[in-house]
C-alpha cells in the first residue's frame, strides 16, 4: 500500500501537531508492505473565514491531483487544509484541533478563531472517509460513525529534572493564545518563593500548564501525566485524562496560581498512581499504537 500523507511544512521548532504528524508517519512506514510519502503545502495566502485557514493555489491543486493517483491512499492533516478534500479523495482527515469547540476565558481570542470555523470544519468531515481527533471532548461532540479518537501518545525516553526545587514554565509567545496565557508577574513571583524557576520546555517533578484555553494541549498534558508526580492546571481537562485509562490523582485545577499551597500538594503525592499511570502510557500509548490504529482505519474502508 502506498499513502501519500499531505500537510503543513514543519515548523523550525516543531510544535506538538508537527511531532504528531512525525511519530505518526515514522509509525506507519514500519509496517511491512507499506510506504509513506510526505507532501508539504505551500500557503498561497491565508483565508478570510476563518482566518487561520490556508488557501491553495491552483497550480498546487493540479500539481496534486496529478500526484495522488500514484497512491492507494490519501492522509491530510490539519484544519486549515480543509479545502483539499473538495478537490482531491481523503481517506483520513487529521484535525489537530477543532477550533469551532475550542474552551477557556479568553473570549475574544476564542471568538475569532471560531467564527466560520464549524462551517470549514464540516467540509473535511463530509468529504472524507474517516476523520480523526485527538481530544475526547471533541470526539464527544461530533456524531458522525466516521470519526475516531486517536490522541497522541508518549515518548518515554524524554527524561525528567531530579531537582526537586526546579519548575518550568514554558509558556510560548508565536501564538496569540499562548502569549495571553502567560502567567502573571505575580503568578511567577509567588511561584518562585518554593522553586527555581527556568523558562524551558522540558519536565520537571511538578509541571505547569498555564493556558487559559483548550487547543494545543494533547501531547503536553499526556506528556505530563507521565513525566510529572504533580500537575497543575488552569483548565479542567479531567474528561482526557479519564480517557487515557488514567487516575486524577496528582492533578489539580488552579484558575490563579498565587493559591496553591505547594508544600501540602507535593506532601500529598500519592507516588502509587503515578506508577499505575506510568505503566498503562507505557504499555497502551505508544506511537506504534496510533500508527496501527490509523492502518486499520485505511484497510477497513
Amino acid at each position: 500500500m502506498k499513502i501519500i500523507f499531505i500537510k503543513k511544512p514543519y515548523n523550525s521548532q516543531p510544535d506538538g501537531g508537527d511531532i504528531y504528524n512525525k511519530k505518526i508517519i515514522e509509525g506507519l512506514s514500519r509496517i511491512k508492505d507499506l510506504t509513506v510519502d510526505e507532501y508539504d503545502i505551500k500557503i498561497y495566502n491565508k483565508g478570510l473565514l476563518p482566518f487561520w485557514r490556508w488557501r491553495i493555489s491552483k497550480n498546487e491543486l493540479i500539481n496534486l491531483l496529478k500526484i495522488e493517483k500514484k497512491y492507494d491512499k490519501v492522509i491530510i492533516s490539519h484544519e486549515s487544509l480543509a479545502s483539499l478534500t473538495r478537490y482531491i479523495k481523503c481517506d483520513i482527515f487529521i484535525f489537530q484541533n477543532l477550533y469551532s469547540k475550542i474552551r477557556g476565558n479568553l473570549y475574544l481570542y476564542q471568538a475569532l478563531y471560531k467564527f466560520g470555523a464549524k462551517y470549514y470544519e464540516n467540509i473535511a468531515l463530509k468529504n472524507s472517509n474517516n476523520s480523526i481527533v485527538l481530544s475526547i471532548r471533541e470526539y464527544n461532540s461530533i456524531s458522525k460513525n466516521n470519526v475516531f479518537y486517536i490522541p497522541p501518545a508518549i515518548n518515554p525516553i524524554i527524561k525528567t529534572e531530579k531537582n526537586n526545587n526546579v519548575i518550568n514554565i514554558s509558556s510560548s509567545n508565536k501564538w496569540k493564545l499562548k502569549k495571553k496565557s502567560n502567567l502573571s508577574l505575580k503568578e511567577i513571583n509567588y511561584i518562585s518563593k518554593y522553586f527555581k524557576i527556568k523558562y524551558e520546555s522540558g519536565f520537571t517533578k511538578v509541571g505547569l500548564m498555564e493556558d487559559r484555553f483548550d487547543c494545543g494541549f494533547k501531547l503536553r498534558l499526556i506528556q505530563m501525566i507521565y513525566n510529572c508526580d504533580l500537575i497543575i492546571t488552569k483548565l479542567d481537562f479531567n474528561q482526557e485524562i479519564l480517557a487515557l485509562n488514567c487516575s486524577l490523582k496528582n492533578i489539580h485545577v488552579f484558575p490563579n496560581f498565587t493559591k496553591i499551597n505547594f508544600k501540602k500538594l507535593i506532601s500529598s503525592i500519592d507516588h502509587n498512581a503515578n506508577k499505575k499511570n506510568r505503566l498503562i502510557l507505557k504499555n497502551k500509548h505508544t506511537w506504534k499504537n496510533r500508527s496501527e490504529m490509523l492502518y486499520k482505519l485505511l484497510n477497513d474502508e
